[in-house]
């Protein structure tokens, strides 16, 4: 089970999983800025070395700062500290936020359950998917309009 991982273990799974994601969305993103360096624009080559220099900072951040970040609150989370007030500690068992439900990792909160189940359904369904596409060629058709 997940919650029964140590914080290395919880920390390299995660890694594990976004990292490559991360990982290959800010290589894509830098060669295309890298490309957009050497058109002849000035405003879009000052752009795109901004752009470059800011996509290398987000994954180094991302990679080094944030993940201490995420260790240090798992530390904090599981010595049963609040995370408003880190200094105090909580001895109560783990309920839900704002209700006295005991809290059960296993079971899927009412918003997951809404956008997962529900929602993800009705939007996937052969209907669903004709109004998104109706939405979308609405937007563009009056962005079109609007610039004409």
């Amino acid at each position: 089970m997940v919650l029964d991982l140590s914080i290395k273990e919880h920390m390299q799974l995660a890694l594990a999983k976004a990292g490559s994601s991360i990982t290959v969305t800010s290589v894509t993103d830098l060669i295309a800025f890298l490309f957009g360096m050497i058109t002849t624009l000035p405003a879009i080559r000052v752009f795109c070395i901004f752009a470059s220099v800011g996509i290398i900072f987000d994954f180094s951040m991302q990679v080094t700062f944030f993940v201490g970040w995420l260790v240090i609150d798992q530390r904090r989370i599981k010595a049963k500290r609040l995370d408003g007030a880190c200094c105090i500690k909580d001895e109560g068992p783990l309920t839900k936020s704002c209700s006295t439900e005991p809290y059960d990792p296993s079971v899927p909160s009412s918003s997951a359950n809404l956008i997962g189940n529900i929602l993800a359904s009705k939007i996937l369904s052969k209907l669903g998917r004709y109004v998104v596409l109706a939405i979308s060629a609405g937007l563009l058709v009056g962005l079109c309009i609007r610039e004409t």
